[in-house]
């Protein structure tokens, strides 16, 4: 019995001390937790919203999953896609499916009707970030078609992420403290046997039990073409 009992104790110290953990992440992980990212373009005009929505977790062992429910609107609040992703805290950080960043891409909303088919990998954001760091690649591939038919397949690389400041970011959800996060996004594109590859830079801002705070992107000349906003966060 006494083995039994410290047994226990032990495992609710460990869980104790796992979830405290995970809370001390670059993403705010509790069921429930509601995320609104609004997307402008560069003259400030809203292009699209999208909702998240923490709906679920499940501990294994060293690993805490979330399940975020994601729905994307346009600009006239018409639903486009919903899906979900998700958020892994396990190790010294967590790990981020790429769906959060792929359900805003132009050439989705553009291919409604379609047959899609993604496989993501996962954004590493480490517990212990700091300015001058070097984060890991990663990498989607995109296959799109109808009737049976391929009619364009997309391989998205994230390269160059590295950490190089800490800041204060205002958005209509609140000021956080963030790091900010530069990285160049390259996309080789085929379609219907053609193909190109294209380079953009990009950067996002990430704050502590949050998330993605802001983020920016740019054409392949390094001009701003279009940012996200974190407008809403319960």
């Amino acid at each position: 019995m006494k083995n039994f009992v410290l047994s226990l104790l032990s495992l609710f110290v460990f869980s104790g001390a796992f979830a405290q953990k995970c809370d001390d992440n670059f993403y705010r992980m509790e069921p429930g937790s509601t995320f609104h990212l609004t997307y402008y373009d560069k003259k400030d005009k809203t292009t699209a919203r999208q909702e998240n929505v923490v709906t679920d977790t499940n501990e294994n062992g060293s690993t805490l999953e979330a399940t975020v429910s994601t729905k994307l609107f346009d600009k006239k609040d018409k639903l486009i896609t919903d899906g979900s992703f998700l958020v892994i805290c396990e190790g010294n950080g967590v790990k981020v499916d790429m769906n959060q960043m792929i359900q805003s891409m132009d050439q989705l909303k553009s291919m409604e009707g379609m047959n899609t088919e993604i496989e993501t990998d996962y954004i590493s954001l480490p517990s212990d970030m700091s300015v001058g760091q070097v984060l890991p690649d990663s990498k989607t591939t995109i296959k799109m078609g109808s009737g049976g038919i391929s009619m364009m397949s997309s391989e998205v690389v994230i390269t160059d992420r590295k950490v190089v400041a800490q800041e204060e970011i205002a958005t209509p959800a609140g000021t956080f403290d963030c790091y900010k996060i530069t990285y160049t996004t390259n996309v080789n594109m085929k379609v219907m046997g053609g193909g190109r590859t294209m380079s953009y830079p990009g950067v996002n801002w990430f704050a502590r039990n949050v998330g993605m705070v802001k983020s920016e992107s740019y054409d392949q000349k390094g001009n701003l073409e279009s940012y996200t906003l974190l407008t809403k966060l319960e």
